[in-house]
């Protein structure tokens, strides 16, 4: 039972049940767990109470029944069968869309000549959905929720910023970013693992002062809020929307290739 003050200066209350202990009400779902409004007592007479208690509940029910269709509700319940498959394929469009942002803006920009490469929003759509249903799937929905369940959530954020994204999400990304390079110069040579391999590492070791800083200057901040002030049924929200500005961002950090470098590549690459 929660208290509250209503503006007639007495005592209300919001009783939550369930309806699994309970005969359904009407405008109510079977099997769903509502907010029941109860009127206060020695206010109204005890008829008028329960007709106003009915109205009330009823007027709710179709109010959060209004936005629900049936193919969010097919979505809801096959992301409750399916999580890993819904987090790779939401997760990875929202990489490839944030790729393509930035492309669009830096190849649209009139002081640049910058090329637009679908390939490379492959890439980033590629490693957002293998990220999301294997390492970052295991981190966040296992690992987390295990390890730092009585840990104060700064020092959640903290740890993520410093040990997993560093040593663990760039890594991986790098490894991407690797076989995308190899596939676009097209260079026998770079397409052995080993190779690949060898390439994705010095592009995370000479990049990992600059990636630490920015992890650090974004993730930390929007985390310790995520964790500290949102509230539960809003972190979804709330991380879909930082998630694509991060995309964006890190699409922003990778170096960018002009039309005039990448039509002599191909030239020398045709003479070779």
């Amino acid at each position: 039972v929660l208290p509250f003050r209503g503006s007639l200066n007495f005592e209300s209350s919001i009783v939550i049940e369930s309806n699994r202990h309970r005969s359904t009400r009407p405008g109510e779902r079977p099997g769903s767990t509502a907010l029941r409004y109860k009127m206060p007592k020695r206010l109204l007479p005890r008829r008028l109470r329960r007709r106003i208690s009915t109205t009330v509940n009823i007027a709710r029910a179709r109010v959060s029944s209004m936005g629900e269709s049936k193919v969010a509700r097919g979505f809801s319940l096959f992301a409750k069968r399916n999580p890993v498959k819904v987090a790779g394929l939401v997760i990875g469009m929202r990489y490839g869309l944030g790729d393509l942002v930035i492309q669009m803006v830096s190849s649209s920009s009139s002081s640049s000549r910058l090329e637009f490469d679908p390939l490379r929003t492959l890439m980033f759509g590629a490693f957002g959905a293998t990220y999301a249903m294997t390492l970052g799937y295991g981190v966040y929905n296992m690992l987390y929720p295990l390890a730092f369940r009585r840990v104060h959530p700064i020092i959640t954020a903290l740890f993520d910023c410093t040990i997993h994204s560093p040593f663990l999400y760039f890594p991986m990304f790098y490894m991407f970013n690797a076989s995308y390079e190899a596939i676009k110069l097209q260079e026998k040579r770079h397409h052995t693992p080993k190779q690949i391999a060898q390439d994705g590492y010095q592009t995370w070791k000479s990049s990992f002062s600059r990636d630490f800083k920015a992890c650090v200057a974004f993730w930390l901040p929007v985390n310790s809020i995520n964790f500290s002030f949102v509230a539960l049924h809003f972190r979804q929200p709330y991380m879909a929307v930082t998630g694509f500005a991060w995309a964006m961002i890190l699409s922003a950090m990778q170096p960018k290739i002009r039309k005039d470098q990448h039509q002599h590549k191909r030239h020398t690459h045709t003479h070779e």
